[in-house]
């Protein structure tokens, strides 16, 4: 029988056995975060009990069935929308892509413009470029301020007519920036009435407060993975009539609007770890937001530079950079030190540089420099103690000179 254990045990010596485990700090909890184990209890029992096929006319299917449409309704709930309006997906970029490739069939000579953000996840940017050379479309890209944060006197002078799409972030993935979602719908919806609007809300969820009542978007995304779920599942919410063209064809699962059986499983800790990811949002926030400043301090003091909007960010979210030192080279001593940050998204984690970096302005020694540390709920002050004390270490190690 094969056994499967996680990597560090498969190569871990006798005598950094004797030595004992140094603590592991996971601080790249943007690019994917730990399932939390009410999440993976609760899984386990679909996986063993109720496995069935949800579309399948027996009590297996029709009991699966029950538990699909409890989470979709728990869902639906958390986001203060109808249950009908949630659509299960293989996570964000899935979802992205079928709203955008969909969309995009609608386009005539007369209504043929995207409007997306120049700090926008790479499922947004590439997909617009590669739509826009199917479709013949005209892509606008909506500038930052050196903070991160959309420009809406842009926006404004961008939005008419002719414009079909427009897609934005609520909070930015690499340097935690929020964006005023409310007052980009008000002008969306007054200068733009036809155009549809996506907001890309993966980063927000179970950090900071969504109203999508005021947000008033056509459609918003969320992965289960960045609040402590599943890998591999995510949410479209499109309002009622909004959705033109399936994207995945094949069966009638979804309404027939995704086909495929669904993860059941997956959808089930979905709910679980939204419910607990609102749980103790306020408290949970509180806490995020002492580290994020605890984090700040220490790097002020160690002489770097703090990329990241403090007064206007995620709270569990920092972008720090120590011009002279290239970013990937202090990620790799700190995971020899096994503290896990990261540079940028991990989606482009294999590129130099960051568009988003760039677009707020940032080149250069503070650029190459930046790495980004992303908390969670699940973070301990043990964990973030253990972090400031090895992160000057490994400066002096690397000869930082402030």
């Amino acid at each position: 029988m094969l056994t499967i254990l996680p990597r560090h045990f498969a190569i871990i010596t006798t005598d950094q056995q004797q030595e004992g485990f140094k603590l592991e700090v996971y601080l790249d909890n943007n690019a994917t975060t730990r399932v939390d184990d009410e999440v993976l209890d609760t899984m386990r029992l679909i996986y063993i009990y109720d496995y069935g096929n949800p579309n399948s006319l027996h009590r297996k299917g029709s009991d699966a069935a029950q538990h699909m449409e409890d989470s979709r309704r728990i869902l639906a709930k958390l986001l203060g929308v109808k249950s009908k309006e949630i659509f299960f997906t293989s996570g964000a970029t899935e979802s992205i892509n079928w709203v955008m490739r969909s969309v995009a069939r609608l386009a005539s000579e007369k209504r043929n413009k995207l409007i997306i953000g120049a700090v926008e996840h790479k499922a947004v940017l590439k997909t617009a470029h590669d739509i826009a050379r199917i479709h013949n479309l005209d892509i606008a890209i909506l500038p930052v301020d050196e903070k991160g944060v959309y420009l809406l006197d842009e926006l404004e002078k961008k939005l008419d007519e002719t414009v079909l799409l427009v897609a934005l972030m609520s909070a930015n993935n690499e340097v935690g920036t929020l964006q005023p979602v409310e007052e980009i719908s008000k002008l969306v919806r007054s200068k733009a009435p036809r155009a549809f609007l996506l907001v890309d809300a993966v980063q927000s969820f179970g950090k900071s407060k969504m109203d999508l009542k005021a947000w008033n978007p056509d459609f918003l995304v969320l992965s289960a993975h960045k609040f402590h779920g599943p890998k591999g599942i995510g949410l479209l919410y499109a309002r009622e009539g909004r959705i033109p063209f399936p994207l995945i064809t094949g069966g009638e699962q979804e309404r027939g609007f995704r086909a495929g059986t669904q993860n059941v499983p997956g959808i089930v800790g979905m709910a679980r770890a939204a419910e607990l990811a609102v749980k103790d949002l306020e408290k949970n926030i509180e806490k995020m937001r002492k580290f994020q400043k605890l984090i700040a301090e220490k790097v002020e003091t160690l002489g770097g530079v703090i990329i990241t909007p403090l007064n206007n960010s995620l709270p569990n979210t920092i972008t720090a950079s120590f011009p002279g030192i290239l970013g990937h080279h202090l990620l790799n001593a700190l995971s020899l030190e096994k503290i896990y940050v990261s540079t940028h998204s991990a989606c482009s984690s294999s590129e130099s540089t960051s568009h988003v970096l760039e677009a707020m302005g940032i080149k250069g020694k503070i650029a190459l420099g930046a790495i980004r540390i992303s908390t969670s709920r699940m973070t301990t002050e043990e964990e973030i103690s253990f972090f400031l004390e090895t992160l000057e270490k490994v400066l002096k190690f690397l000869g930082f000179d402030r």
